[in-house]
């Protein structure tokens, strides 16, 4: 079974499924699965409320699929982001510690 967490202040909740979130649990959602399956995720995860989706590239596994998928965000008016999945990885972390992004 996955699981997935939602951060809310210092607690974090683990749900099987979106659908068993409350709307307004979580301003920013984050989908890090496999790109198959995505568009179910989106449109699940918009009906938490959220300000802003990201999603981990690969964005989808098509093209068609992927212009689904900023239609769906488009229509809810809420931004999409693709983000580079090695934000997780041990040497990623050490150069985020390192760098002073206040000084980019």
């Amino acid at each position: 079974m996955k699981k997935l967490a939602v951060r809310g202040g210092a607690e974090v909740e683990q749900v099987a499924k979106i659908s068993q979130l409350r709307p307004g649990c979580a301003d920013i959602v984050t989908i890090a699965t496999p790109p198959q399956g995505r568009l179910e995720l989106l449109s699940e995860a918009l009906d938490l409320g959220p300000k802003a989706v990201i999603l981990e590239k690969p964005l989808t596994v098509d093209l068609d699929e992927a212009a689904a998928l900023l239609q769906i965000a488009a229509k809810a008016r809420i931004p999409l982001y693709v983000c580079f999945n090695r934000r997780t990885d041990p040497g990623m972390r050490e150069f985020t510690k390192a760098v002073d992004f206040t000084k980019v």
